[in-house]
């Protein structure tokens, strides 16, 4: 019976809190990460431990992800599929709204990623930015991938 009750009063205070707009981080995972925020910049994800809360935000036709860590308040890009013929480049875009509402790209963060190798990803952005994960094929006839662009 108290067991129940307590798991009652969590289930209810994680909603309170939820609902407050306040994040719940698992303290576990958000004290095993090595940065937080700005402290991630060009920093790679699995050195950090940024990849055990983990998300994709959004993908391209290409397998190429943009991945998201609330431990880390950090985005990076992603890969699972392997280049058949050449290395590829792998990007992860920043961009904002400038004065006259077009999206400009900022900063691209860049990680080669060749034939034979099953995973790839780039560094890191902190949040506060427009993201969006790029297939760059240097290989004439391949034609770049884009995700859709996604505000994290």
């Amino acid at each position: 019976m108290y067991r129940n009750g307590l798991r009652r009063l969590t289930a209810g205070l994680a909603g309170v809190l939820l609902a407050a707009g306040i994040a719940v981080v698992n303290p576990v995972s958000a004290a095993a990460v090595g940065c937080s925020g700005a402290s991630c910049y060009n920093k790679g994800p699995v050195s950090m431990g940024c990849t055990a809360d983990a998300r994709a935000i959004t993908s391209t036709a290409y397998d190429v992800k943009v991945i998201y860590s609330p431990a880390c308040r950090a985005v990076w890009a992603s890969s699972q599929s392997t280049p058949l013929h050449s290395c590829i480049t792998l990007q992860l875009e920043r961009g904002y709204y400038n004065h006259d509402h077009n999206l400009v790209v900022d900063r691209r963060l860049s990680q080669q990623y060749c034939p034979g190798e099953s995973q790839e990803w780039t560094n890191m952005f902190d949040v506060g930015w427009y993201f969006r994960g790029v297939w760059n094929d240097t290989a004439t006839g391949h034609p770049d991938s884009y995700s859709p662009w996604v505000y994290r």
